[in-house]
């Protein structure tokens, strides 16, 4: 991946919590909050693993999320 397509997936990711963090209905809070990466191999874990990193770590800039409200999926 390059590095400009690693800031544009950055950048949704932290759209995801823009979004996450104004919506009040649970279930498209949740829909928001679950990061999808298809592909469980070494690449696949390793991109799950740097998302779940740079979401955790943005999450002091959203108060109003918790960590426990994230939701990372990894599918082989």
């Amino acid at each position: 991946m390059s590095r400009q397509a690693a800031r544009k997936r950055a950048a949704e990711l932290i759209e995801m919590l823009e979004l996450a963090s104004a919506e009040t209905d649970p279930v498209e809070r949740r829909r928001l909050l679950t990061f999808v990466v298809a592909g469980a191999g070494f690449a696949g874990v390793e991109v799950a693993c740097e998302m779940a990193g740079l979401v955790r770590d943005s999450l002091r800039f959203y108060p109003q999320l918790r960590r426990a409200d994230l939701r990372f999926v990894l599918i082989s």
